[in-house]
Formats: C-alpha cells, structure tokens, sequence
C-alpha cells in the first residue's frame, strides 16, 4: 500500500457532463517494481474504430450487484465516435434515461456485446492497446452497465501536455 502526497484533477473536470474526467495522484514514498508491479508505457498516438483493447478493473460484476473480489478483464474494439455518439443516444432513449454527450475528440468508447462492458468501480482503470500492451485511455463512464451501450473512456492523446506536466520522473 501506498499513502499519497499530492492528487491532481483535471482543471477542466465537468462532473455534471463527466468530461475532462482525469487525475493523478503522486506517492509518498517510491514505487518498487517487480514481477507483479510494473509501470505502464502511455500511447498519444490518436486512436480509432476497430483497434483490439483490454480493459482491467475490480468494478461490479452487474448494476446493482457485488464488488468483484477478483482483477477481471474484457477484451473488446474501439468503435467510430460518431457511431458512439448514436448509439448511446439510442440506448438512454431505449432505458428512458439521460447521458451525457459523447465527445469524441477527447473520449474513446469501446463496444463488446450486451452483458460484456465496464460497471461501477471500473472508472480510474486502464484501457490499454493489445498489440502493444500501451494505455491510451482511462475509464470514465457508461450508461448501466453493459446493457447494450459502448462503455466511455478518456483519451490519453488528448491530454498530452497536462499528463506529461503531472508526472513525475
């Protein structure tokens, strides 16, 4: 375990639009790596549809269910931004519910199947590209989880600059 000395919030953070939805936090004391422990490279590199990602996190197993004692994981594809933009549109008319817009150009959203997404206590979790195991995005948001809507990521290459003046080397 670590305590924390410093955390970060992007400027920009809207919780009522859930955009901007960026932190950091900086350790106390160093982090040893090892076998089990490693760091991650970041990708900048602009993401589109169709790029096969991993998404790791210790989130609900459904909406309103129990906290997974185990890492789970899902393999899933980025998806366009636009075909996003209507399907989670559709999908909260569908469930009578309100979303928050999806922007693009700073978010990524992934699409696996019904029943096959992020849930509650996934937000903060690595979206990584598998071919070559770099992260290119954080876990924002969803509508419930994996009722049939893409799952919405923060995209690392949009927050270049504010990532990289954060960091500590």
């Amino acid at each position: 375990m670590h305590a924390f000395q410093r955390h970060f919030i992007h400027p920009n953070y809207n919780s009522a639009l859930i955009t901007n939805d960026l932190g950091m936090l900086h350790t106390s004391t160093n982090i040893n790596f090892n076998n089990l422990v490693r760091a991650i490279n970041i990708n900048y590199d602009f993401v589109g549809e169709r790029v096969n990602v991993r998404v790791a996190g210790w989130g609900r197993i459904r909406a309103g269910g129990a906290i997974s004692t185990n890492l789970l994981q899902l393999n899933t594809a980025t998806i366009d931004g636009n075909r996003c933009v209507q399907n989670v549109r559709t999908v909260a008319a569908n469930l009578g519910i309100w979303a928050p817009p999806v922007i693009p150009s700073i978010e990524i959203c992934t699409f696996h199947s019904r029943n096959h997404g992020t849930c509650n206590g996934d937000s903060g979790s690595p979206l990584v590209r598998t071919d070559r195991g770099q992260q290119i995005g954080v876990v924002s948001w969803g509508l419930p989880c994996a009722l049939g809507a893409p799952d919405v990521y923060v995209r690392l290459s949009a927050f270049r600059g504010w990532v990289q003046g954060n960091t500590l080397t």
